[in-house]
């Protein structure tokens, strides 16, 4: 019967292992140490940590063009605000005008209404 010694097995498998593993030495001397130090993520998986990334990204990518748009809507705003409030004025300051015009035409009227009943 032939028997395999347990010392050739264990031989074996060790000899396999290290053809498959680089040696910690070979790890340190390559360019790439963090492909064979760290484990591959998986892209696949759900975690809370991938949504951070995603949103530096999104930041990253489109913060400038919203940026921008909405300082154009607040100079927009600023200037629709200081046109109406221009037309407000003008309206006001015409509404009173023709008040105070209509006083002086009545204060008028009256002095001559005055004048004309001392002469009387």
């Amino acid at each position: 019967m032939n028997s395999i010694s347990p010392f050739r097995v264990a031989t074996a498998a060790a000899r396999s292992l290290s053809r498959r593993l680089p040696s910690p030495a070979a790890a340190m001397t390559t360019k790439s140490t963090t492909q064979t130090l760290l484990p591959r993520s998986r892209f696949y998986s759900s975690s809370s940590s991938s949504a951070e990334p995603e949103r530096k990204s999104f930041i990253k990518v489109f913060g400038r063009p919203i940026f921008k748009v909405a300082l154009m809507a607040i100079f927009t705003y600023q200037l629709a605000y200081y046109g109406w409030l221009r037309l407000e004025q003008n309206e006001t300051r015409g509404v009173l005008n023709d008040t105070i015009a209509d006083l002086e035409t009545r204060i008028a009227e009256l002095e001559r209404a005055k004048g004309n009943t001392k002469k009387a």
